[in-house]
């Protein structure tokens, strides 16, 4: 279902619909920054999608350096919270100009920011919903009511 217009600036994709799109548009040209999240989450598609992404992303640096791109190459940004960074980093080196030895590497091309945790209360219907969107909307409620503080975070089946 396509929900996007020229003027769409962010765009929520699985990889799988990103690989279709790559298949259409080899060079992913309407897009200048692709963001990868939960990377360390390996399957063939998100496999697949990194090859590509590495492959385009070079190309794109290399028609740069020689005068034939007028637009930016492709930026990359992959995000996980268990990623194997020395991994990841020697797997994009060779095809893009990702300089330095070692540590250098690490400490220029990645942020690593520390993890928190919060305390959690997961809240289950006991019998199951006809309207699961009105039961959910009088939970979200009545926590809201009744709790003195904090945030609510729903998950919903797709549609």
């Amino acid at each position: 279902e396509k929900r996007t217009s020229p003027a769409t600036k962010i765009k929520f994709l699985t990889d799988g619909m990103l690989l279709r799109e790559a298949i259409i548009d080899p060079m992913l040209t309407k897009y200048r920054v692709i963001v990868i999240d939960e990377a360390h989450e390996r399957t063939v598609n998100s496999d697949v999608l990194l090859a590509i992404l590495k492959d385009i992303a070079a190309r794109g640096e290399r028609e740069c350096k020689e005068g034939q791109r007028s637009i930016p190459a492709l930026k990359l940004v992959v995000m996980s919270a268990t990623l194997d960074l020395p991994k990841f980093i020697s797997y994009f080196q060779p095809a893009l100009s990702l300089k330095g030895e070692g540590g250098d590497l690490m400490q220029r091309y990645s942020v690593k920011v520390e993890g928190r945790t919060f305390p959690i209360a997961i809240l289950n219907t006991q019998t199951p919903q006809q309207d699961y969107l009105s039961a959910v909307e009088k939970i979200v409620l009545q926590v809201y009511l009744f709790e003195e503080e904090g945030d609510i975070l729903v998950f919903l089946t797709g549609q």
